[in-house]
């Protein structure tokens, strides 16, 4: 088991989610700005977490990940020829920025964007909702991985 192991990470294997970081990327803070509730924020924080960032407060951060805005919106995609709701689209966008410990804009803002659709069955309403709470939790993920993968490339000044 060791050495199947030590033969996956010499290739560069790395579990799903799991980037390299610079040291000085180690510490962080993830700010909340604007009003409402972020989808992505717990999926951010378990993401970074797993690759090695303590989230720290403001004061100790190196880097600070501040999410501006969150938006999710659902929408009729298909209609039936008898008028009924076939499918949904759900669009869900997440506005950040990142700075360093001196306040200067590393990542400047910018928006992410994730589209799905799914199958709307209104005999089967539990099932439908079911299925959108599923894809809007998935893309919360999808939405905090990008930024974690934003973040790790940032280079840190020398």
């Amino acid at each position: 088991m060791t050495v199947m192991a030590l033969f996956l990470s010499a290739c560069g294997f790395q579990l799903k989610g799991i980037v390299s970081l610079d040291e000085s990327l180690k510490l962080a803070v993830i700010n909340k700005t604007g009003q409402g509730s972020y989808s992505v924020f717990r999926p951010l924080e378990r993401n970074l977490e797993a690759n090695g960032v303590k989230l720290v407060g403001n004061v100790a951060a190196n880097y600070q990940i501040n999410l501006l805005e969150e938006r999710q919106e659902r929408r009729t995609s298909t209609i039936s020829s008898s008028n009924s709701v076939d499918e949904y689209e759900l669009r869900t966008s997440i506005t950040f920025e990142i700075l360093d410990r001196n306040n200067e804009i590393v990542v400047a803002p910018q928006t992410l964007r994730l589209n799905r659709t799914y199958d709307y069955d209104a005999n089967a309403q539990t099932a439908s909702d079911a299925e959108e709470s599923q894809l809007r939790t998935e893309m919360s993920e999808r939405l905090a991985d990008q930024i974690v993968r934003i973040y790790s490339a940032i280079k840190p000044a020398q």
